[in-house]
């Protein structure tokens, strides 16, 4: 039925009665209240156009009337609308489990939930997961709307800008969402303790720290989604099991993507200008998956970063597969305009940084377009910046690989990294650059070359310049030439 339909309308109210604008207004509330779908104005929220300031004391009033909105939603599983403009809040918000918040556009900016407050509480943030049944947030829909924490900024590099702070000082979520592992405050409608959360086209913007932290359970589903002008982190995964796609982040203070828990699926993304912190070096990592334990079992599909103060991607971790592009990596533009961190620089200047991985595999096309760089030094492709990384297998394209762009070492290692006999292999346009193996190390049974290698590994012997391989499993397994002779025996 709709407010078009006369003989309805006159059942509804009665035959023969005329419809006045109350009986619309009544008949159109009651058909949305069937619907289970309310407007937040229906609770006292105001919207204002985009060219219009929201005044403190109507943005205290949206507080108290969207947090009304939220604990309706949440307590019968209705949905919350919207409309086109800003909602300015004074405060937080408290995201509660089953909410569902929908906005107009989030990607397009059509919806906008905005803090005013300049001590920039965080917009929306759930309690945190104290135990198993205080706090946290599962099952929720958050779709159409941008999150803004009201952060303004100066990108020009000027001292005394926003982007010269401390990284610790920035503490501000746009949205963050926690959940408990276990527990009756954990289960959603469907018994499952798992998180799943829909999160589909919101931005994140204007955060004065992070702008979506998701903590605690998993299965959540986040798809086209935005993070920028983030303080800290655009978007930081510190909890396992998610889908992760058709994403972007961009000005960020230190880190685009944060992976901090593992099999995470991840798609389809692009961080580009990171690192513009100018207080203290940061990080300055389009994607990194962190130096966790519980970082393993992860995939990563087309993802891009561009213009990073220092790697491209970071890894940690163990059973990474990975595979992308990183343009303009080591300080990129950000270097050549004179952005981000000015100081003595500690962080490596490079594209792929293989931090403390494991056991991981990954094709990445690289790509250089700057030749600016702060006294001449000129990124690497790739660093080993811990002794830890052992057993990966990486293959990189290089378009225009020449001291233009790139350091001509173009893979770097810690001191220790050797020493510590581990055995990792990078490929350039096809070509083995790093990963040769004297005799001497093929001939040591405790050399990584030999644990828990398998069938058909090969390797080059840089000793005697021939290509080796492997017919079995085993630390002790003879290396042979390819026509099956054995060679070298470890022992």
């Amino acid at each position: 039925m709709t407010i078009r339909d006369t003989a309805a309308l006159k059942t509804a109210f009665g035959t023969g009665k005329t419809p006045t604008a109350a009986d619309f207004g009544d008949f159109i509330e009651t058909t949305i209240r069937a619907r289970n779908v309310r407007p937040v104005e229906h609770f006292g929220a105001v919207g204002v156009d985009f060219t219009s300031t929201v005044s403190a004391p109507v943005a205290a009033a949206n507080t108290a009337a969207i947090q009304s909105a939220i604990d309706w939603s949440s307590g019968t599983g209705g949905a919350v609308e919207f409309g086109y403009g800003v909602y300015g809040i004074d405060g937080t918000l408290t995201a509660k489990s089953n909410m569902i918040l929908r906005g107009q556009g989030g990607h397009a900016g059509h919806t906008v939930i905005r803090q005013i407050n300049t001590a920039w509480p965080d917009v929306l943030a759930s309690t945190a997961a104290v135990s198993a049944n205080v706090g946290g947030a599962s099952n929720c829909i958050i779709t159409g709307l941008v999150l803004d924490g009201g952060w303004t900024l100066k990108n020009s590099g000027t001292t005394g800008g926003n982007w010269d702070y401390l990284l610790s000082s920035k503490t501000q979520r746009c949205l963050y969402l926690a959940s408990h592992t276990s527990g009756a405050e954990a289960l959603n409608r469907q018994g499952a303790v798992d998180t799943n959360h829909f999160i589909f086209d919101v931005w994140f913007a204007n955060a004065a720290g992070r702008g979506f932290l998701m903590q605690g359970r998993g299965e959540a589903f986040i798809s086209k989604v935005k993070a920028s002008k983030c303080a800290v982190v655009g978007i930081d995964m510190d909890c396992p099991d998610n889908w992760i796609s058709d994403f972007t982040t961009s000005t960020c203070g230190s880190v685009g993507l944060l992976v901090g828990a593992g099999n995470q699926r991840i798609m389809n993304g692009k961080c580009w200008y990171i690192g513009m912190c100018e207080g203290e070096e940061p990080l300055g990592v389009g994607v990194q998956f962190s130096d966790s334990s519980g970082v393993k079992n992860c995939t990563g599909v087309n993802i891009t970063t561009q213009d990073t103060y220092s790697a491209g991607i970071q890894l940690n971790g163990q059973n990474l597969y990975l595979n992308g592009a990183i343009d303009n990596a080591g300080g990129g533009r950000l270097e050549q305009f004179g952005q981000g961190w000015q100081g003595t620089r500690t962080r490596p200047k490079v594209a792929l940084e293989m931090a403390n991985i494991r056991d991981s595999s990954g094709y990445i096309s690289i790509e250089g377009q700057v030749d600016t760089y702060k006294n001449g030094v000129l990124p690497n492709l790739v660093h080993f910046s811990s002794s830890g990384c052992d057993r990966n297998a990486i293959e990189i394209s290089v378009n225009r690989f020449n001291t233009k762009y790139w350091n001509s070492t173009a893979v770097t290692a810690v001191s220790g990294y050797t020493n510590a006999k581990r055995h990792n292999v990078v490929w350039m346009n096809g070509q083995l650059i790093h990963g040769t193996r004297t005799a001497t190390e093929l001939g040591d049974k405790a050399h990584s070359v030999n644990i828990n290698k398998g069938v058909g590994t090969t390797v080059l012997d840089s000793t005697n310049n021939r290509i080796l391989v492997a017919t079995a499993v085993g630390d002790t397994v003879p290396w042979r030439t390819m026509d099956g002779t054995s060679v070298i025996t470890p022992a």
